[in-house]
C-alpha cells in the first residue's frame, strides 16, 4: 500500500492571484523535521546555517550552509534535523503562473523542464551569497508588510 503524501497548497503559504510569492524564515531544532510532502508552487530554498538533511525524489542529501536549492510543484521531499544545534533556511514559494512567466523571459536558458528539483549551487562564495540573502531578506520583509 502506497502511503499518502501530504500536498502543500498556496493558501496555506498566503500566496494568491493577488499575492503571488511568500518568503519564509524558519528554524529547525535539533530532532525537528519537515515530513514528506509537495506543493502546488514553485520554491527555492537557502540553507543559512546548520546541516539539514533532505530527501527528495527518493534521492538523500546533505544541505549545508551557502547551499540553493529548487524544487518543482512535483517533487516530493522532506527536511530533518539530525544535528544537535539549530538550522535555518529561508524559503521563497512562488505561484506557477508567477514563475512560469518569468521563466519564459530567459527563453532557452533557463532549462526546469525536468521536473526534478535540483540543488541549484552549493558552496556558493561568501561574496554572491552575502548579496543573495541580503536581497532575499528584503523579499522577506516585503513579504510581511
Amino acid at each position: 500500500m502506497k502511503k499518502s503524501v501530504y500536498t502543500i497548497k498556496q493558501d496555506e503559504v498566503h500566496i494568491s492571484p493577488r499575492k503571488r510569492f511568500a518568503v519564509q524564515d524558519n528554524t529547525f531544532f535539533p530532532g525537528e523535521n519537515f515530513g514528506e510532502h509537495h506543493h502546488s508552487y514553485y520554491e527555492f530554498f537557502l540553507v543559512i546555517s546548520g546541516e539539514i538533511n533532505q530527501q527528495r525524489n527518493q534521492r538523500r542529501e546533505i544541505l549545508n550552509p551557502r547551499t540553493l536549492c529548487f524544487l518543482n510543484p512535483e517533487d516530493c521531499h522532506s527536511l530533518k534535523n539530525s544535528a544537535n544545534t539549530a538550522i535555518r533556511i529561508i524559503n521563497m514559494v512562488i505561484m506557477p503562473e508567477l514563475f512560469e512567466e518569468i521563466a519564459s523571459t530567459f527563453g532557452q536558458q533557463l532549462d526546469y523542464s525536468t521536473r526534478d528539483g535540483i540543488t541549484l549551487a552549493r558552496n556558493i562564495p561568501a561574496r554572491y551569497w552575502n548579496i543573495l540573502v541580503g536581497k532575499t531578506e528584503q523579499l522577506l520583509d516585503y513579504s510581511n508588510t
